[in-house]
């Protein structure tokens, strides 16, 4: 049930999520039979939840960082040493993530939903 809930979900989405969903669909329709022929509602708690995604998706981005180390050559280079998610947290463009995140670095990339980068 939670499959043709998820499935059913997917099909309520916006354009702009299934869009970003659309690589796991193929996955999704080889393990679930087409919803023709049943009809799901989401309960109350369910709705909310995807409202609220739909809402706020936008202010959600992915950040990766980096140290700059200088090799035994005395030439500097950029080593990865973290990435997860965050949020903008207001109009300043401020952005909420994890310690381990930030932990040891000197620059970050934050990408946003819609692929714009900072």
């Amino acid at each position: 049930e939670l499959c043709l809930r998820m499935w059913s979900t997917w099909q309520r989405a916006s354009r702009h999520c299934r869009a970003l969903l659309r690589p796991a669909a193929p996955a999704l329709a080889l393990a679930i039979p087409p919803m023709a022929h049943h009809e799901f509602h989401l309960t109350k708690d369910e709705q909310e939840t995807v409202d609220l995604f739909e809402k706020t998706s936008a202010g959600v981005c992915h950040i990766t960082t980096s140290t700059r180390v200088e090799a035994f050559n005395m030439r500097a280079t950029d080593v990865p040493v973290g990435s997860g998610s965050g949020f903008v947290w207001d109009s300043k463009g401020h952005v909420v993530t994890n310690f381990h995140v930030i932990k040891d670095a000197t620059q970050a990339k934050v990408t946003m939903s819609d692929h714009s980068v900072f």
